[in-house]
């Protein structure tokens, strides 16, 4: 299952239809290892293959609008669900893939609870689960706001400030967020600019003016 996944995805820069191929191949022998023995890692494994599946052959895309099959996503969540029964405690690539899928259905909320989770437990040497939660946020901020508003200002800024104590140094990671996100960014500012209701701590308002001097020195 893993050596077919890892064909594809290989394959998916040359030839297409190859690398469904083997995606495809991968998820059969992925069931029959369901069927049999199985432990958190082959069923994360697993659900990667459905996700990949439902968005194929934007693999390595993530957002609503690039999955064609929810069913798949759904599949993917019923094996993680499975995986937590099996007794080992959750690791970075499980509440990561299990970030992602909830994020490709448009469960933004409950995305970034387990992107927060992820974070957690990812290695201290990359910033990835950093930006990768900023920008859920974002998206969920541009696309369908699932919790308050002013929530939303908070958790968004106490990432950044976090991000700032853990790691010293975030300005390429701020960079890549406003590269990646940078329409919904803008709106999220102008929000938080204008809306009378947010206080802003001055800790707060220092990260955002951080931020704020590295996206105009590169706009």
């Amino acid at each position: 299952m893993h050596v077919r996944k890892q064909i594809s995805d290989i394959r998916a820069k040359r030839d297409i239809e190859l690398a469904k191929k083997y995606l495809l191949d991968a998820l059969q022998d992925g069931e029959a290892i369901f069927k049999s023995q199985n432990t958190q890692k082959d069923l994360t494994i697993l659900a990667e293959i459905c996700q990949k599946l439902a968005k194929f052959p934007y693999t390595y895309k993530y957002g609503h609008n690039f999955v064609h099959t929810e069913g798949l996503l759904h599949q993917a969540l019923d094996y993680l669900l499975y995986a937590s029964y099996l007794g080992d405690r959750p690791d970075f690539h499980f509440a990561n893939r299990k970030a992602s899928c909830l994020f490709d259905l448009g469960e933004y909320a409950h995305a970034i609870e387990w992107a927060n989770k992820a974070w957690l437990l990812c290695s201290p040497s990359t910033q990835m689960s950093f930006i990768i939660i900023c920008s859920y946020m974002v998206t969920m901020f541009e696309d369908d706001l699932q919790i308050p508003f002013d929530q939303l200002v908070k958790e968004f800024l106490y990432a950044l400030i976090y991000g700032k104590r853990k790691y010293k140094d975030i300005q390429r990671s701020i960079e890549n967020l406003y590269k990646k996100n940078q329409k919904g960014l803008l709106i999220l500012l102008k929000a938080i600019i204008v809306d009378p209701k947010t206080t802003i701590r001055t800790t707060e308002k220092d990260m955002l003016s951080e931020c704020i001097t590295i996206w105009t020195n590169i706009a």
